[in-house]
């Protein structure tokens, strides 16, 4: 069995789509893991988070997180 643990290192100024792929054998496990991390050197201000999970053409997973609205 093999487990995957995706780390996308992501660089992007705002609205701006970022894509990570991952290899087809990924569909055989049963589990993966996914973490986004970040950081700025500067403050981030009105932060939102979009993550979508797309098999072929669909969407079969989606997240939505605002960071204000939890400060």
């Amino acid at each position: 069995m093999h487990h995957f643990l995706l780390k996308p290192i992501i660089i992007s100024p705002a609205r701006k789509l970022q894509r990570a792929r991952v290899p087809k054998n990924i569909l055989k496990c049963r589990t993966i893991s996914r973490e986004i991390n970040f950081t700025s050197s500067e403050k981030i201000e009105k932060f939102r988070l979009e993550q979508r999970v797309f098999l072929k053409d669909s969407i079969i997973e989606g997240k939505r997180i605002d960071i204000n609205r939890f400060n």
